[in-house]
Order: structure tokens, then C-alpha cells, then sequence
């Protein structure tokens, strides 16, 4: 007799921080008296919803108060808490999920959302004014200006030379490397 794996249909999700939506909620044992609810999320380019199951208490401090407060980026008001919350309206909603591994009953890997924060606001990028380019230059002593093949293209002062940085890709290298040398901006 052989022992052989069954192939899995699709690979499971790495643990990390996810964009995600909320598709789903579903209240355990029933939506009358729940003890428990589920929170479903879809991330995208994966295909299984990936859940995160929370007692079904609204008291303050409560896991379940806290992530709605989260997916709705807001605290919720007193009419809210303590006139009721339908979870339903979560449907839809963007947030963040941070999905870690945990372990099923049966010892297999499943992804399980272990923590859920709010969408941030698109970020705003300020447009950069770059302040105004000097050349760069290299200063070198006057000698091995003399030896470079294009001396036109420096300005000689009485002891050193100043090269824009365009034209130092023509000097040898090894005239250059021979030389200690001093870089101004």
C-alpha cells in the first residue's frame, strides 16, 4: 500500500499585512442568539476568504466593538453601541488584515486574520522643487591636466584645474587613479 498527499487545489497565503474587504458575516451558533461571529475577508489575488472569529460582545473593550471601530475608521457613537450595530453594513468595507498561520484541528496550516486596522488615507505627495544645480566639478593639479587627451576642456587657474564632471569620463584612468584628487559641488 502506498501513502500518498492529497493535491491541494491552491496554495495558502503568506502571513503579512494585506489590503482587504470585508465579504462576509456570519454569526455562530445562529444569527438569533450568537456566540460567536465570523468576519470574512476577501484579499485580492487570493482565492478563499480569510476569516477572523471573535466573541459576540459590543462592551466596551470588547474584540468585536474594537475591529468594527477599526474597518469603520471611527469610533462609534452612543446611539450606535447601545441602540444596536447591524455588522452586515461592514460588507463591503476596505481595511487592513494582518494574516497570520494557525493551526487547524487537524494539524494543517490555515491562514486566520489576527488583527484588523483601518484603510489609511491615500498619502499625499508634495511635488520636490529641487533647489538650483551647481556643476559638479573636479579640481586637479595642473599636470595631469597637461596629460589628459582634451585639456581644452578645462579652465587652468596658476596651480590647479577645474574639469566639469561631464568631461572626466575621458580621462585614462590611470592618470586619474595617480593623482590625490578633490571633488567640489
Amino acid at each position: 500500500m502506498l501513502f500518498q498527499a492529497k493535491a491541494t487545489k491552491h496554495s495558502i497565503i503568506n502571513e503579512g499585512n494585506y489590503e482587504a474587504k470585508v465579504s462576509s458575516i456570519v454569526f455562530k451558533p445562529n444569527e438569533t442568539k450568537p456566540k460567536s461571529v465570523l468576519i470574512g475577508f476577501k484579499i485580492q489575488n487570493h482565492d478563499d476568504e480569510v476569516l477572523k472569529q471573535v466573541p459576540a460582545s459590543f462592551e466596551s473593550g470588547a474584540i468585536l466593538r474594537k475591529d468594527v471601530e477599526a474597518i469603520l475608521d471611527r469610533k462609534l457613537t452612543d446611539t450606535e453601541v447601545y441602540e444596536g450595530f447591524d455588522p452586515n453594513k461592514l460588507v463591503g468595507s476596505d481595511c487592513l488584515v494582518v494574516v497570520m498561520h494557525k493551526a487547524s484541528a487537524g494539524g494543517k496550516k490555515v491562514p486566520a486574520v489576527g488583527l484588523i486596522l483601518p484603510m489609511p488615507a491615500a498619502a499625499v505627495i508634495e511635488p520636490v522643487v529641487p533647489a538650483v544645480a551647481q556643476p559638479a566639478v573636479l579640481t586637479m593639479p595642473v599636470q595631469v591636466v597637461a596629460a589628459m587627451p582634451q585639456p581644452a576642456a578645462a579652465i587652468v587657474q596658476p596651480a590647479v584645474a577645474t574639469i566639469p564632471v561631464e568631461a572626466i569620463a575621458a580621462i585614462p584612468h590611470q592618470a586619474v587613479a595617480a593623482v590625490p584628487q578633490q571633488v567640489a559641488a
